[in-house]
């Protein structure tokens, strides 16, 4: 194998990158900016994503993503109580709730 310079494995490594994002399709490059951002994201604090969220968009945003995942956390705990830890039918119930939201 070459050894190569800091410069040319740079090279090297756009050409390919290229070369992959030419062959990919609007449905596979939405899935690596998620993949990128997602991993973006969780590299910060929470406060740091406060910050990014407010920043990008308003307070109010921020807040209601809060309320969502706090909520859904509490269904789950609810249902799996409910259910006596029947996660199926917990599962089954958070889909009917997403498709109703639709």
């Amino acid at each position: 194998m070459a050894k190569l310079t800091s410069a040319q494995r740079d090279d090297l490594i756009e050409q390919f990158v290229e070369i992959q994002l030419e062959n990919m399709d609007t449905q596979s490059l939405y899935e690596l900016a998620s993949e990128y951002l997602i991993d973006s994201f969780d590299r910060l604090t929470d406060g740091e994503i406060k910050e990014r969220v407010e920043s990008l968009y308003d307070e109010e945003l921020y807040e209601e993503l809060v309320d969502n995942v706090t909520n859904s956390a509490d269904e789950v705990a609810h249902c799996i109580v409910d259910t006596n830890g029947d996660y199926a039918e917990c599962v089954d119930r958070m889909v009917e709730s997403m498709e109703a939201s639709k």
